[in-house]
């Protein structure tokens, strides 16, 4: 039989030293609980001061339209062309601080509407749609002319939103479109809509 021992376990008094840990790793903790919000601080300035490709769209200078663009950001006018009477829809992509025609959709090739395709693009039919694709039109501003309800019947749309009306607004006007470098809460804090 093997014999068995006794132990005795006996709660001793917390030392002084064993209270210093406890106020040492409250300490930690709190410099910690100081640390977090102060890098969070940190990262909101930081993200807020990041520079973004914002596109805008003045009249006479004014801010009409400001909103993000991120790479690739697409937006689209449309129009009744002025002697066809046929609808014509333009693609417009902002790249690399720039505004880039992507697609011009037509219904007739008359009266100054292209009839090539873009010699860096391609042609196809998507019918009642021609579609012009392509051919490295780039803009650092564009200037855009507003009609009225007879003629030209001008709308935007930011992708992927709804047509705006610019006609029934900015009837005969010229608007600028163009792409400004903004930070990123300028982007957001002057987001107004036509």
């Amino acid at each position: 039989m093997v014999g068995h021992t006794h132990s005795t376990f006996q709660l001793s008094r917390p030392s002084r030293q064993a209270g210093r840990g406890r106020s040492e790793s409250w300490s930690w903790l709190r410099s910690r609980l100081v640390l977090l919000p102060a890098l969070f601080c940190l990262g909101a300035f930081t993200l807020a001061g990041w520079p973004l490709d914002t596109l805008v769209i003045r009249n006479n200078q004014a801010v009409l339209f400001s909103a993000p663009a991120p790479l690739g950001q697409e937006y689209r006018t449309r129009y009744i062309h002025s002697l066809q009477r046929t609808p014509v829809v333009d693609v417009y992509h902002v790249l690399q601080g720039r505004i880039w025609q992507w697609q011009e959709w037509i219904q007739s090739h008359n009266a100054g509407l292209p009839s090539l395709p873009p010699a860096r693009g391609r042609f196809f039919s998507s019918p009642p749609w021609m579609v012009m694709e392509g051919g490295g039109a780039a803009w650092s501003s564009l200037v855009y002319r507003v009609g009225n309800a007879e003629l030209g019947r001008n709308e935007f749309a930011y992708s992927p939103g709804p047509w705006i009306p610019l006609y029934r607004t900015y009837d005969g006007q010229r608007l600028e479109f163009s792409v400004a470098n903004l930070p990123l809460f300028r982007a957001f804090s002057r987001l107004v809509s036509p």
